[in-house]
């Protein structure tokens, strides 16, 4: 099972941790207005490398919670062990999220889509 469910509501992208995860990254939903999503992707790992755990946990295999490198705020929900996606944002309190989901493949799609449809 995933750490998280992504979900659309009107003009928002919703990402909600699943189980403990909520209590362990201090985040019960992000709420992220889609003209603020920049973009979605597969994680490549090369922003997990060395950041600094500002709030939540840290382990070897799983990250949850905020995270800071090179000036910038992350939340990461994801388990080492399962392919995790990137969703770059702008004028946000992160700058990119890094999540497990079920069927990222089809998560990244479908979040590209929704943002190329705000710029048509």
């Amino acid at each position: 099972m995933a750490s998280n469910k992504v979900s659309f509501e009107d003009d928002q992208l919703l990402v909600e941790p699943v189980g403990i995860d909520k209590v362990l990254g201090f985040e019960n939903c992000l709420k992220i207005p889609l003209h603020h999503v920049v973009d979605a992707s597969l994680d490549n790992g090369e922003d997990n490398q060395f950041v600094w755990r500002k709030l939540g946990y840290g382990g070897i295999n799983k990250k949850v919670g905020t995270f800071s490198s090179k000036g910038q705020d992350y939340f990461y929900n994801f388990d080492r062990s399962k392919a995790a996606i990137v969703i770059s944002l702008q004028n946000e309190k992160f700058s990119r999220l890094v999540l497990d989901v079920d069927e990222p493949n089809q998560v990244i799609t479908d979040i590209n889509a929704k943002v190329a449809e705000l710029t048509q």
